[in-house]
């Protein structure tokens, strides 16, 4: 009995307001005393309050930023896949379909709605991939930063199990 997208109501839209208000305050959102008697909220990976991609929210209205940032996870993922399969010598055909398949899979798009901290933990996947192939096929270190960088912005993402799949 739990319809789809309830989680983006009733915890994840609320957190980000009670982060976006403690970060305009200047305060470390350490503890939410909202929950229960009051929880650990900077412990929480969920509340994902080192998410890159969320410095949107200092410069736009929180719905807007929220949007945005859910219209980008499927294009940002195929972006990265795209990167990823063009490392191998596969024909353009194969590439996009790769790319499309990946960005906008079920997994992507409902996870997105749901649980919108899962798919930014998942989108990272084809750069971790992208740096560790380019490194091991270039041994250029600059390919090595990008796929630490991408699993710290997977592990910021907020959803540690899917960046332990990662």
């Amino acid at each position: 009995h739990k319809p789809i997208g309830d989680d983006q109501i009733r915890i994840f839209y609320p957190e980000r307001t009670f982060t976006n208000k403690m970060l305009a305050e200047q305060t470390i959102p350490l503890w939410n005393p909202y929950n229960f008697a009051g929880t650990p909220f900077l412990a929480n990976f969920q509340s994902s309050i080192f998410y890159p991609l969320n410095i949107l929210y200092f410069f736009l209205p929180q719905i807007f930023a929220w949007e945005i940032l859910l219209f980008i996870q499927p294009i940002m993922a195929a972006f990265f896949m795209y990167l990823f399969l063009s490392l191998f010598r596969l024909k353009k055909h194969a590439i996009w379909l790769g790319t499309i398949a990946f960005g906008f899979s079920g997994f992507m798009l409902v996870w997105s709605q749901e649980n919108v901290v899962v798919a930014q933990s998942a989108l990272w996947l084809p750069l971790v991939l992208f740096g560790i192939e380019g490194y091991l096929k270039n041994k250029k270190f600059w390919y090595y930063c990008i796929a630490i960088i991408a699993l710290a912005c997977s592990i910021f993402g907020g959803f540690i199990q899917i960046t332990f799949y990662v």
